[in-house]
């Protein structure tokens, strides 16, 4: 099983190295203009729902929506570790289902 539980303070340690640093990836046409968020939050439902479908785990993507802004995206994972995802075509009423658009919170370095 992948994971690894820290303590609080080591987590805090990392948000904010992100968060002092997140600007300095990004290209200057884009620093400062909040698309990379601090974090992204979801409700407990929705991650039930996700690991209902015989999930073994679930994975996190980093998307971006039309607006460039980086979104969370979250799937279920099988026990061989591929993803569980709908189904195109006729099928499709039986595929699994992929989590996004969660609320998302920015970060104190970009604009808010």
């Amino acid at each position: 099983m992948n994971g690894n539980f820290i303590s609080y303070g080591d987590a805090a340690e990392m948000t904010a190295r992100f968060r002092a640093n997140q600007d300095t990836i990004l290209a200057d046409a884009y620093k400062g203009k909040g698309i990379l968020y601090r974090c992204e939050t979801f409700d407990k439902a929705w991650f039930t729902q996700l690991l209902n479908q015989g999930a073994a785990g679930l994975r996190v993507y980093n998307g971006m929506d039309e607006n460039l802004e980086t979104r969370a995206i979250i799937v279920a994972v099988d026990a061989g570790g591929h993803d569980i995802v709908p189904l195109l075509g006729a099928d499709a009423a039986a595929g699994g289902y992929v989590l996004e658009e969660g609320s998302q919170i920015m970060s104190k370095t970009s604009t808010e």
